[in-house]
């Protein structure tokens, strides 16, 4: 179970990506998320290619779009570009260490037209690990959502969040937080700063804060001595959280949806809001990105752990990790099945699902709707984990134990009665005196035991995923098999005041007992 819980837990950091972005190679900084009209990519001495979905963008590209096109990209960092309509952008470099010390780690090439950035982990180093060359001046910027366009020989910017620099051969200036301006036009005759958005770049969202302008940034605009009024912008959202990787995918859409796309309606946001992903539908997605649910599902001798995408009135849906520690789809739409909810206390749902009358369905290839069908009986369970922070404060030592239980053996025997504990010491992340029995039937005379140890730490800091270790097991008078019997679970509640589990076990004569238990703080033996 260490290993899988291990897959597990690697899987849901990079889960976002794993749905959204191919297999990079070396030299692949990027994919394509939306391509609209021409858009082309070319490198030196190859073939134009034609951008589309899913695309990958390579170091050294020239992305190039033509009239009434656009493209948006995200970046191996996270960050998103979205590339305006007849627009050229040269992608030199990109890669998360450079060679030297001094070398800038981002550097792109706005040859012509304009874009919108949210830049990602890369934007948020030191200045000089990222710079934009334009034919007017090389923007470098730290943490920031920011729109670029070249129009009639002048660069037009706007900091939405964030601050950038421009260099040019006038000198060195600043826009968005902190500074005196938001909004700029750059050219030959120098800097000026704007009070209020260009008309070329579209936006309504971000408020300009207004203060006097700095002495050594030349200014022509006629409002420039507008008096101070501290306005902030309320309506961009904070900056984004990189470790957070849980949340990264919802704080990052909240941002960009603050902006708007350069080229197109305001209100339509920077990032396609379609599924790249054939497995969910655009809604399901979107619920997907925003969701803080665990859980795991049950079946054929299998469990799997992942995100739970939960609609109102529907039945839950498992991104969730397989056995090969790729992600699978998976989703039930019969009639034939049962949920509950264990405690009313916390925010935890299980149920079985009964496919004998509609398939459970398992979608594995995200590029298709193809799945394979299982007619068995699957077990269900989700819920809210503590947050990582939580479990941070906690100290010493807390037993767990508890009776609540549901579940099904290989005869289709409901879990009838159950039991079992374990002590978890918050100092060192281990798990010890581990036990559970399961008794299946009418009277519970099917009866599984098994005793496990374990551990939540991950990386050295303790995490909500329990990694628990079957260490041995009776089932009536046959051993346990450990190598292919299954346990773990997840820690619920403010002040980790639970663990729900799910166990798959598998007996020497391959006989199986599935099912779920949920236990919380007692008082030890």
């Amino acid at each position: 179970m260490t290993i899988r819980m291990r897959i597990f837990f690697g899987a849901m950091v990079t889960l976002f990506g794993l749905l959204t972005t191919m297999a990079y190679a070396d030299d692949n900084v990027g994919t394509v998320i939306m391509a609209r009209g021409e858009v082309t990519a070319l490198q030196p001495q190859q073939d134009v290619r034609v951008l589309k979905r899913r695309s990958p963008v390579y170091m050294q590209d020239t992305v190039t779009t033509g009239n009434n096109s656009k493209v948006q990209i995200r970046f191996n960092d996270d960050a998103l570009l979205a590339l305006n309509a007849n627009s050229s952008l040269v992608v030199h470099q990109y890669q998360q260490q450079a060679t030297r010390h001094d070398q800038p780690e981002v550097v792109m090439q706005l040859i012509e037209g304009g874009f919108r950035t949210l830049t990602g982990s890369l934007g948020k180093g030191t200045a000089a690990a990222y710079r934009v060359d334009t034919p007017v001046g090389s923007i470098g910027i730290r943490g920031t959502l920011y729109s670029a366009l070249l129009d009639k020989g002048r660069l037009l910017l706007g900091v939405w969040q964030g601050t950038i620099s421009i260099t040019t051969d006038a000198g060195d200036f600043v826009l968005g937080h902190g500074a005196d301006f938001h909004y700029a036009s750059v050219g030959a005759d120098g800097f000026t700063g704007l009070l209020e958005a260009p008309a070329e770049l579209q936006d309504n969202t971000a408020e300009q804060p207004q203060s006097t302008p700095n002495s050594n940034q030349h200014n022509t605009s006629a409002d420039a001595n507008i008096a101070n009024s501290n306005i902030t912008n309320s309506d961009v959202p904070p900056p984004l959280d990189q470790q957070d990787s849980a949340r990264l995918q919802a704080i990052l859409k909240a941002s960009v949806n603050s902006a708007t796309d350069p080229d197109a309606n305001p209100d339509t946001p920077l990032i396609d809001d379609s599924s790249p992903d054939s497995r969910l539908t655009n809604t399901e997605y979107q619920a997907f990105l925003s969701s803080h649910r665990l859980g795991a599902v049950a079946m054929n001798g299998e469990l799997r752990v992942g995100t739970v995408v939960q609609l109102d009135g529907e039945q839950p849906i498992f991104v969730a990790v397989n056995e090969a520690g790729q992600l699978d789809v998976v989703r039930f739409s019969g009639t034939s099945s049962k949920s509950d909810q264990p405690d009313n206390n916390l925010d935890v749902i299980w149920g079985v699902w009964d496919g004998s009358d509609s398939d459970i369905e398992v979608y594995s290839d995200r590029d298709s709707d193809e799945h394979s069908g299982y007619d068995g009986m699957a077990l269900w369970l989700h819920g809210t984990p503590t947050l990582s922070s939580q479990l941070s404060s906690l100290s010493g030592s807390v037993h767990f134990a508890g009776n609540l239980g549901i579940g099904f053996n290989n005869l289709g025997q409901p879990l009838s009665v159950s039991g079992g504990q374990f002590d978890l010491d918050f100092n060192t992340g281990r798990v010890s005196n581990g036990s559970l029995s399961a008794g299946f039937g009418d009277t519970g005379a099917d009866l599984w035991a098994i005793s496990f140890d374990g551990s939540i730490q991950i990386d050295g800091n303790n995490s909500p995923l329990v990694n628990l270790d079957i260490m041995n097991g009776q089932h009536g008078d046959i051993g346990i098999n450990t190598g292919t019997s299954e346990l773990g679970g997840i820690l619920v509640g403010e002040q980790a005041d639970a663990f729900l589990g799910g166990f798959e076990l598998i007996d020497n004569s391959s006989n199986s007992a599935t099912g779920a238990v949920l236990w919380q703080h007692a008082s030890p033996n």
